[in-house]
């Protein structure tokens, strides 16, 4: 990763001290081996991490057995890369995973401040006068049947 001019943190051997490092320091990626010493291997790791840090995973695995992609795709990764990688494919992975990341931060900042708006006109009626739209932001509002009201705010 170095030598694509990236900055790699301190590589770990253990999914819990995976967990101990993205705690000390978020780093903008996660390369996770999938086979790790420990308890928890680099799955396990994942679904502890992504809970702790909105980071991007993506596997690095010597297999590409079925049950084991099964596995690694529950936790929603980024990429999964089987081993030897050449650097030009990990380049690729590394760029869409930040890239894909990025756009998915912005749409999860986008549904929050859809939801607080939403909940914020959450008592808002709507009708019509004259084929505009009105939203009743005020209880005293008359909306008639249909959610139509006439030019003078009463109901045909």
């Amino acid at each position: 990763l170095t030598r694509l001019g990236y900055t790699a943190l301190t590589p770990v051997a253990t999914g819990e001290a995976a967990i101990e490092a993205v705690k000390a320091q978020p780093p903008d990626l996660v390369l996770m081996d999938i086979k790790l010493g420990g308890e928890l291997d680099g799955i396990a790791a994942a679904g502890l991490i992504q809970p702790i840090a909105n980071v991007p995973i993506v596997y690095l695995s010597g297999h590409s057995q079925d049950p084991l992609l099964q596995q690694a795709k529950a936790t929603a990764p980024y990429g999964y890369l089987v081993k030897p990688v050449a650097k030009r494919e990990l380049a690729a992975t590394t760029e869409m995973a930040l890239s894909r990341h990025t756009l998915d931060r912005r749409l999860q900042e986008s549904e929050g401040k859809r939801r607080l708006a939403m909940e914020a006109t959450s008592g808002v009626k709507a009708g019509q006068v004259m084929g505009r739209q009105l939203f009743e932001l005020f209880p005293s509002c008359k909306l008639g049947a249909g959610g139509k009201v006439n030019p003078h705010g009463e109901r045909p």
